[in-house]
């Protein structure tokens, strides 16, 4: 995995990129594995009338989320009594590191393919209490011809995936 600037991504050929440190949760971990392994085991060799990868990928680290949580001072209220939809619009008005807004400023910039945006939990795949099938996925068509507003429509999908599970959920684990 490599860390993400605009031109490494066009002059490399990984298809696995970083936008911002920290740990990785549970599916980029999977994603860059799965990766490591198509790669060294040959087996595009094998199949050649079949394209067998993993889609191209950039990954927000751990760090990120800590310094969104902090900067914008929604721990209490996430791990509070607040209602969903109230915490959910919390999230949406606050604001990601400038670091990760211009990395994603570039991304957008020479990205107009569809994007799905999800959530990878460190704790998703932990064996005595798996959280798998509780986070969500936006799916972004990526196809306005403004940048600005497709930077705008990943911003937010990014917020929505760093909420935390609902009340109900958090309740449940």
């Amino acid at each position: 995995m490599l860390d993400y600037t605009s031109a490494r991504f066009n002059r490399e050929k990984s298809d696995f990129f970083r936008l911002c440190g920290g740990s990785l949760g549970g599916k980029a971990r999977g994603l860059g594995f799965a990766r490591s392994m198509l790669k060294s085991s040959g087996i595009q060799k094998k199949f050649n009338e079949i394209n067998i990868r993993v889609p191209r990928c950039a990954v927000i680290g751990t760090d990120e989320f800590d310094r969104f949580m902090k900067d914008n001072h929604l721990w209490d209220m996430a791990l509070g009594d607040i209602n969903d939809n109230d915490l959910v619009k919390k999230f949406i008005k606050a604001r990601l590191s400038i670091d990760l807004i211009l990395r994603l400023e570039s991304f957008i910039k020479e990205n107009n393919y569809p994007l799905a945006v999800r959530s990878s939990s460190l704790l998703e795949d932990s064996q005595y209490q798996p959280l798998a099938g509780t986070y969500e996925t936006y799916m972004l068509s990526n196809n306005s011809r403004s940048d600005k507003k497709r930077l705008k429509e990943l911003t937010i999908a990014i917020k929505k995936v760093l909420h935390p599970l609902s009340k109900e959920k958090r309740e449940h684990f």
